[in-house]
């Protein structure tokens, strides 16, 4: 690989360019819930372990873990304090996924070389879900409005009033949850 970047790295960066896409790239063999995209980040962080068990990284140390320590302990006890334990432990562990990625990002992210590539790799997703978007609005535009067909359209307006324009919800499953990724 070239500039010194390790498994790792492209794995990540593969992860971070899979992210626009959660409904399009679903292995069958799997829960409806898994993503490509997670299925990349468990390759990656386990790529990062044995790198980190052969002695070629490290873990980097820092005062960062100490406040996700304390937002990892404070969403625990909401979940052990919850009406619903049941139902608030599926969210604690999208909370403890979304603090494995700030700690494999944190780890993985340690030079200009790894920022680019990532940078990068954010980028042309970005710019793929906004192309399958845009040829999505001019296939609406075209007569091809059914869902099942354009897959980039939502089917139903919900709070929006009824009326002759896409509702885009990209590969989301939930319109507004591309407005997350795209602020």
């Amino acid at each position: 690989m070239d500039d010194g970047l390790k498994t790792e790295d492209w794995l990540f960066a593969a992860f971070i360019a899979t992210l626009p896409f959660p409904s399009l790239f679903r292995p069958e063999f799997f829960s409806p819930s898994i993503q490509i995209s997670d299925l990349i980040f468990v390759i990656a962080l386990f790529s990062r372990a044995v790198s980190i068990a052969r002695n070629r990284r490290s873990i980097r140390w820092t005062w960062f873990y100490v406040c996700l320590a304390g937002y990892a302990l404070a969403v625990t006890l909401s979940t052990i304090a919850s009406v619903d334990p049941s139902q608030s432990a599926v969210k604690l562990a999208g909370k403890f996924y979304l603090i494995g990625i700030a700690v494999l990002a944190f780890n993985i992210i340690t030079s200009a070389t790894v920022f680019k590539k990532v940078l990068q790799a954010w980028i042309i997703g970005t710019a793929l879900s906004l192309l399958f978007c845009l040829i999505g609005i001019f296939l609406f535009y075209a007569g091809l409005t059914d869902p099942e067909q354009n897959l980039v359209i939502h089917p139903i307006f919900g709070s929006l009033p009824a009326g002759n324009y896409p509702r885009i919800e990209g590969f989301f499953s939930y319109p507004a949850m591309f407005s997350i990724i795209y602020p």
